[in-house]
């Protein structure tokens, strides 16, 4: 759009997530031969990499949502794409319904692209809101997937137990993945809590590299036995989630190399939000937590 002349002020990009906010900059300044920060940049909760001669800024829900409330008219803005589209929250609505008021009543020359790799009929719905605009469809690979049911979690007793039974499980299941395929391995499960519990049972069944999480509570360092530890293995385990430092999630999807292999043990972010190349097994417990609106503050909040 920039290169044909079709907009003539910033392009706005929205992402769901910070660590996707993040890619999709790197990605295109790559594309662009450029250093973050020059066509195309970046803002996020508490950094911001933008410079006068960008042109196209990724931004989070939250600051969208911040930029509507501080430049209401949108003044020199040409266009928004709202990426990730069916990960639908309470601020990414509320951004879209304003976008589309400020189009409908105010007559804002802002162009609205929306878009999503798993629309199906909401499609034919976001369509008609836009003055039945048109869709373009980008057809993509398929690549043949084996998929193994092992059905080996029971939750009933989750907790107080359950945190580590369901990490002695999924480690096991970690561990027979590295054993019959080649390749790095991307593990699925709810959150940062039950991260830890299962890098612990790894750890304790001689999966590592030795190099304990940055955000391990005190207490749990009480359950590693680094005796048991092989590291003659050559296997990394690295969480990955939300809230980590920019440069620790870099560190995360970079391959390793030297011949080690890598099991990263990640939240719901990394279905969608980052490519890592060298993973070759999916480890998926089907557990996840999602955003939901608390009716009672219209809030979103994670269950």
């Amino acid at each position: 759009m920039l290169e044909g002349g079709h907009v003539d002020g910033k392009v706005i990009v929205l992402q769901p997530r910070r660590i996707t906010a993040l890619s999709v900059a790197k990605r295109m300044a790559d594309l662009w031969g450029e250093p973050v920060g020059e066509t195309v940049g970046y803002r996020i909760r508490h950094e911001s990499v933008v410079s006068n001669r960008t042109r196209i800024e990724v931004v989070t829900e939250g600051v969208l949502v911040r930029i509507l409330n501080g430049n209401p008219t949108l003044e020199g803005i040409s266009c928004i794409f709202f990426d990730e589209f069916h990960e639908r929250s309470v601020d990414s609505d509320l951004s879209f319904t304003l976008c589309l008021h400020l189009k409908r009543q105010r007559r804002v020359p802002v162009r609205m692209v929306v878009m999503s790799a798993t629309f199906g009929a909401l499609g034919e719905k976001v369509s008609k809101l836009l003055q039945n605009s048109r869709q373009i469809i980008s057809e993509g690979r398929a690549y043949p997937v084996a998929v193994n049911y092992c059905g080996v979690l029971n939750l009933r007793n989750w907790e107080p137990r359950g945190p580590r039974d369901f990490a002695n499980t999924v480690a096991k299941q970690i561990q027979l993945a590295l054993d019959e395929h080649e390749g790095d391995v991307l593990v699925f499960v709810p959150g940062e809590r039950e991260i830890m519990y299962v890098w612990i049972a790894l750890n304790n069944m001689g999966i590592g590299d030795g190099q304990r999480p940055k955000n391990l509570v005190p207490w749990a360092h009480r359950l590693i036995d680094d005796s048991k530890l092989d590291l003659s293995k050559k296997i990394q385990v690295s969480p990955l989630y939300g809230t980590m430092e920019t440069h620790e999630q870099d560190a995360v999807i970079t391959d390793s190399g030297d011949g080690w292999r890598k099991v990263i043990l990640a939240t719901s972010i990394a279905e969608s939000s980052i490519t890592v190349p060298t993973v070759r097994i999916v480890v998926d417990t089907g557990l996840r937590r999602v955003k939901a609106v608390d009716p009672t503050t219209s809030l979103s909040e994670m269950r």
